[in-house]
Parts: C-alpha cells; structure tokens; sequence
C-alpha cells in the first residue's frame, strides 16, 4: 500500500492494527485514558496523514484514540494545518506523559511544578492541542478523586484505631490495584503515589 491508501484498508488490516494497539495501550486512549469502545474510537495518527503521508503506516505514528469531538485526537485533528508543533507534543510512545503531567484535586491536568521552561511549555501545548481539560474529561476525573479521597479518609479512621501504617498500605495496594487497570486509572495512581502510600 502507497501513504495514500489509509481510506482502502480492509477491515482485517484494520483490525490487525487495532489488535497491536491494544497490546500497546491496553484499551485507553492514548491521550485521555479513558476506555475506548469498539464504535467510538479511531486510528489516531500522530502526525497528520493531510500534512505527513509520508507517516501514513508508520506505526510509531499510530495511536489508539477516543472519537470525543472535543479532545484528544480529534480535537488535534481540527488544528489548521501548520498550527501543531509536533516536535513539542508529549508522544506517548516517546514520553512518560506522568513525568510531565499531574491531575490536580479539581481533576485539571496541569504542568508539574519541577519542569524546567521547555518542559512546562511542552506540557502546556499538549493539555492544549489535545483538549485535556475540556469540563467533560474534568468532571470524570473529579469523580475518580472524589471516590479515592473518600477511600483514603475511610483508611485513615482506620489507621487511627489500629495505628499499623503497613496494614494499611497493604490494604490500600489490594483496594486501588483493581482501578489503577481501569481506564483513568492514572488519577487514581498519581493521587495516591503523592500521599506516599504506594
């Protein structure tokens, strides 16, 4: 197939491509994390096709995305051309986007504190290019922290009764374990990696 043929894929090719992705990213997309249903979802290529055919089957230029119009790739996708610097995006197949990102108590993603002034740059644009804080990723991920804050402060009565801060740590491993696979379950991590419990 020539860079141009993405439209005459087959559909096994296309599932093929979907199969890999998933053994990449699981079943999150891979800029919002949120889990990806078979009919709302696409091939995202990173680098545009319009402006990168040339990337068209590149598979590093290949990303399992979510079909929400107002985030990740298909908010990227309405960029006027020319208007993405890619070589500044965080590529999540480049990039830890946690060294960069955290979610705040609101749910907001922003820079992390000790970035240098390239980095929070880099991290900015990505926020903006990808959407990541459009009010409906916000709310889900606001929810996510509501149940976890509440967990912990469960955990914490108990902790105060027993006084067995290791128990505890266990307790919370065996809990959180389950929705750290789940999608978003990045907010549950980090929210808990900064309590140092985890």
């Amino acid at each position: 197939m020539k860079a141009g043929d993405w439209a005459d894929m087959a559909p096994a090719e296309k599932h093929e491509v979907w199969s890999a992705l998933g053994e990449m990213q699981g079943t999150r997309c891979a800029y919002c994390d949120r889990g990806l249903d078979e009919k709302k979802r696409h091939i995202e290529h990173f680098r545009e096709r319009r402006q990168f055919p040339e990337l068209t089957f590149t598979w590093s230029n290949l990303f399992g995305s979510c079909d929400d119009e107002h985030s990740c790739g298909k908010k990227k996708g309405r960029a006027r051309q020319g208007d993405v610097d890619y070589a500044r995006l965080l590529k999540p197949n480049d990039v830890d986007p946690g060294e960069y990102l955290i979610v705040s108590s609101t749910g907001r993603i922003e820079p992390r504190d000790e970035l240098d002034d390239a980095e929070r740059e880099r991290a900015r644009l990505t926020i903006e290019v990808f959407g990541l804080n459009h009010p409906g990723l916000v709310w889900q991920r606001s929810q996510i922290i509501e149940g976890v804050t509440a967990y912990l402060s469960d955990l914490a009565s108990l902790l105060k009764e027993d006084g067995d801060l290791e128990t505890a740590r266990q307790l919370l491993r065996e809990d959180l374990r389950p929705l750290q696979e789940d999608p978003l379950g990045w907010v549950v991590e980090q929210r808990t990696r900064g309590l140092g419990l985890v």
